[in-house]
Parts: C-alpha cells; sequence; structure tokens
C-alpha cells in the first residue's frame, strides 16, 4: 500500500499541471480564460503538456469569438502544434468551418498553403472531406493546387488515391489548374490511378485538359497497360476513344485472365475504320 500512496497523492497535482486555459478556451468558457490571462498573460503564446496550440482546438470547433479573443491577447495562429504541426486552419479546413477558415486568413493573416507534419495544406485536407465550397474559398484566397505531401502528392493525386469516390472533388481540381503530369512516389500520375479505379469522370476532365491517354509511368507503365490488367473496361473504351495506342503488350495481356470483352475493343480499334 505504501507503494502506491504517493502515486495517488500526487496524481490530483498532475491533472493540475496540465494547462486548464487550453481545456477552457476549448470549452469555449470565455470567463474562466480570461480570469487566466489577467494572472499571466504570456500563457496565451505557450503549448500545453501536449504540445497543443491555445488556437487549435476552439479554432476546430468553430468558436469564433473565442479564437478573435485570444489572438487579440497574443495567440499566434501559425504556432503548430507539437508532434503534427497542424495549425488552426487545418482545422477549419477539416471540419469545413467556412466562416472559421475566412476569419482567420482575412482579418489574422493566416498561411492558406501552411503544411503539416506529413506535407498536407488546408486545400488538401478540405478536398479529402469533399467539401467544394471550402475548397472554392481556399483556391478564392490563392491556394496553391499544386503542393505536394510528404508522398509527392498534390490535392488532386491525393483525392484520387485516397477518396476514390469523390470524383466530382478531383473534376474540379482538375478545373483550378491542377498539374497533370506530376508523378508521386509510385511513379504515378493522376490518369493511372483514375483508370486503376475505374474514374471515368476524372479522365474525361482530363482529356478536357488535354491530358496525354498514353502518358507512362516511371516504371514504363501506359494507362492502357494498366486498365486491361485490372479489368477496367470502362477506362480501357474511354482511352481508346481518347487516342489511346494499343500495342501487342496491351493485346498479349488482354488475351489471358478472363478479358474477353476488353480483347474485343482493342481488337475493334486497331482494325480497319477502328478508333
Amino acid at each position: 500500500m505504501r507503494i502506491f500512496f504517493p502515486v495517488i497523492l500526487l496524481f490530483p497535482f498532475f491533472l493540475c499541471a496540465q494547462e486548464p486555459i487550453v481545456v477552457w478556451a476549448k470549452q469555449n468558457k470565455m470567463e474562466a480564460v480570461r480570469d487566466v490571462l489577467r494572472k499571466d498573460p504570456n500563457l496565451v503564446r505557450q503549448l500545453n503538456a501536449d504540445g497543443e496550440n491555445i488556437l487549435n482546438a476552439p479554432a476546430k470547433l468553430g468558436h469564433e469569438e473565442m479564437v478573435s479573443f485570444l489572438i487579440a491577447r497574443g495567440a499566434d495562429p501559425e504556432l503548430p502544434l507539437r508532434y503534427f504541426e497542424t495549425r488552426p486552419l487545418h482545422g477549419a479546413a477539416e471540419v469545413g468551418d467556412l466562416k472559421m477558415a475566412a476569419l482567420l486568413i482575412d482579418r489574422y493573416k493566416a498561411n492558406v498553403n501552411v503544411e503539416n507534419r506529413n506535407g498536407e495544406t488546408p486545400l488538401m485536407l478540405a478536398a479529402l472531406k469533399g467539401n467544394v465550397q471550402m475548397m472554392d474559398l481556399l483556391v478564392l484566397r490563392r491556394a496553391k493546387v499544386n503542393v505536394k505531401d510528404r508522398d509527392g502528392r498534390t490535392a488532386l493525386l491525393k483525392c484520387v488515391v485516397e477518396e476514390p469516390e469523390e470524383e466530382a472533388v478531383a473534376v474540379r481540381l482538375i478545373r483550378y489548374g491542377s498539374a497533370m503530369n506530376i508523378l508521386d512516389h509510385k511513379g504515378y500520375a493522376a490518369i493511372h490511378y483514375a483508370v486503376e479505379q475505374g474514374q471515368i469522370k476524372v479522365l474525361e476532365a482530363l482529356f478536357r485538359e488535354k491530358d496525354d491517354p498514353n502518358r507512362l509511368s516511371e516504371d514504363g507503365k501506359s494507362p492502357l497497360w494498366i486498365a486491361v490488367k485490372k479489368k477496367e473496361k470502362e477506362s480501357v473504351a474511354c482511352l481508346l476513344k481518347h487516342g489511346a495506342v494499343v500495342t501487342e503488350v496491351e493485346m498479349e495481356l488482354a488475351g489471358k485472365g478472363r478479358r474477353g470483352e476488353i480483347l474485343e475493343l482493342l481488337t475493334a480499334s486497331v482494325e480497319p475504320g477502328g478508333n
């Protein structure tokens, strides 16, 4: 019993050691925060024991008055969360709080292209959440669409790879001017992932912007070869319609493993009068 007694005795002290001002800011308890800052104004610029900026939680939760109050007293909207290096704008973009994002950028000059530890920008997080209104807001405020994360992926590449069902978001990113020739750490561009997953709307958007249907991956794979390999019949048809070149490699691959309908498409495209 003696062994555990000091631990039990010190446990309340340990809890008190965690900065209560961060908790109260998160809970939007204005009077409690005011009282603490009257006693020690410097707490507004410090990270708590968990490495958290006092602004992170209230910004993500939409506490506009609290955020404005804290910044007016010296809180830094660019001070990152210690481990993940997220800023308040990341949180606002991720949850889709348009008013908070506009407040941070327009009034408090938050960096619209700020990156977290993974190299992700607010635009990337908004795209992954499928929030086109937030994307529009950020792009209108000069968010860069071709910033790369740690895996060499732009917002477009991240969306196509990580959220394949969000085709409308990817199409919007293409309209914003996303570069189509960027290869990620696997050596693939957006077109390679799009054909692999049968994202026809994305493919059509890429071709409207004059993407190359024969663009090779870093290891020499064509979009058509990938589509045949993955048995993506619609992707094959789309590629052929937009000028993909059929070689013996794709024909040989299509002749294997129950790809009869795809082989017919390829054969028809190379015959006289075909696509």
